[in-house]
């Protein structure tokens, strides 16, 4: 199950997050199950990210660096 916080910390945007991403680089973000369909992600910073089972149908992820869980 998706971490709340984190999927809150996504939504507000790849710059935010990206700025959490590098601030609190010892904690890997849990998205696991998250509706992420037709999110604007490019550029964001996916390295480590448990993604298992997130809908990510129509999700931008052009530029996206991806080193991240995505079974399911």
């Amino acid at each position: 199950m998706a971490n709340e916080e984190h999927v809150k910390i996504l939504k507000s945007g790849v710059e935010k997050w990206n700025q959490w991403r590098r601030a609190n680089f010892h904690i890997v973000p849990v998205l696991d199950r998250a509706s992420l369909r037709q999110a604007e992600l490019g550029g964001i910073n996916l390295s480590g990210v448990h993604l298992r089972n997130a809908e990510l149908c129509g999700a931008f992820l052009g530029k996206a660096n991806f080193n991240a869980c995505l079974s399911g």
